[in-house]
């Protein structure tokens, strides 16, 4: 018998990028986008609604790619910085952006001195950790960056451990036990405790998906144990169905359930080499501007663009949508990529990596 050797998966294709996954990764923020776009204008039968769960297949998404990174990353260090690198000059540039829209607005509106605490707010969303600090998320999808910094550094220092042959049982016996709560009233306020210092926890069962399939995609021989220890988490995940993000809302027990099984399906389908057919010149750019597309999205649209076209103008909604608000985003989004992520990726990876 094997003895977790699926841990020293070794991958030979130098360039990390899986289309198919850039693909979903357009996807999924387009179904963030669309929902954020009818929030509270359409009925709660509207399809839209179920773009809320986007958010989870961006975290098993997260699963694989981070664990197919780790394979890829010599130390914790370097790891550390190219996560950096990959997320926070963008995250800044969005931060900046939004804020500065907010302050305008609060100009025309008068409004000044809009909340005492905006100065301390922006300070602290600076450092993606906001929710440490008990403030407000500036810009509302900001709220799971903190999940995906959690995740980071607990796989990372799994990785990166003596521990590192165990990581599958570590991980196992965490999610085994953030199910307890479920069952057992009196543990809820420890899980919830549990929750604020690892805010990934609730999620934990969707990294560990993507894990799983990037083994599986990586070594067919762990696909039997591999499909195995999906079901469990995928069924851990649907059971922990009350804490899972924000789709708990939006959703009931029965459409997260159907989302998280169609999400694993499409993976499922991914390992097999039968998602091909969503990979399009479209869902590529999508997927390339992915990151700054979710970032940048909200307080543009949402709180402003999509209210005067409705509200003031009478506009109908879904034209306010694709018309407007959609091209308007995908500009900002595009700026930011390639004005900003692109650039400073360049310059970040020469300056942190040079000799």
């Amino acid at each position: 018998m094997k003895n977790f050797t699926w841990i020293n998966v070794q991958n030979n294709n130098k360039n990390l990028r899986l289309p198919e996954l850039d693909a979903l990764r357009g996807i999924a923020a387009m179904m963030v986008v669309l929902f954020h776009y009818g929030l509270h204008r359409v009925s709660d039968e509207s399809w839209l609604k179920f773009g809320v769960s986007g958010v989870e297949l961006f975290f098993m998404i997260s699963g694989f790619v981070i664990f197919m990174t780790l394979q890829k990353t010599a130390s914790l260090q370097k790891f550390a910085i190219n996560r950096f690198i990959r997320l926070y000059p963008t995250y800044w540039a969005s931060l900046l952006f939004v804020s500065i829209m907010i302050l305008s607005y609060a100009g025309l509106k008068g409004d000044i001195d809009l909340e005492d605490d905006f100065l301390q707010v922006f300070l602290a969303n600076t450092t993606m950790l906001q929710h440490y600090f008990d403030l407000r998320d500036l810009e509302e999808p900001y709220w799971s960056l903190v999940v995906e910094l959690s995740f980071y550094l607990f796989i990372a220092l799994l990785f990166y451990s003596p521990f590192k042959k165990y990581l599958n049982h570590v991980i196992l016996i965490v999610i085994f036990l953030s199910l307890f709560p479920v069952f057992v009233n009196s543990l809820r306020p420890f899980f919830k405790a549990a929750m604020f210092y690892f805010p990934a926890l609730p999620n934990l069962s969707l990294f560990f998906v993507g894990i799983q399939f990037f083994l599986i995609h990586e070594n067919k021989e762990h696909t039997a144990r591999g499909l195995s220890l999906i079901l469990f988490a995928m069924i851990s995940q649907i059971v922990l169905f009350d804490y899972s993000g924000r789709s708990y809302v939006f959703l009931n027990q029965r459409e997260f359930t159907a989302m998280i099984v169609l999400y694993h399906l499409i993976f499922l389908a991914f390992v097999l080499g039968r998602l091909s057919f969503i990979v399009h010149p479209i869902t590529l750019f999508l997927g390339r501007i992915s990151y700054a597309l979710y970032l940048s999205h909200f307080f543009v649209s949402h709180r402003h663009i999509i209210p005067y076209l409705v509200n003031t103008l009478n506009l109908p909604l879904w034209s306010a949508m694709i018309f407007f608000a959609l091209p308007i985003n995908l500009l900002i989004a595009t700026l930011l990529t390639y004005f900003v992520e692109i650039p400073s990726a360049r310059i970040l990876k020469r300056l942190f990596h040079k000799g």
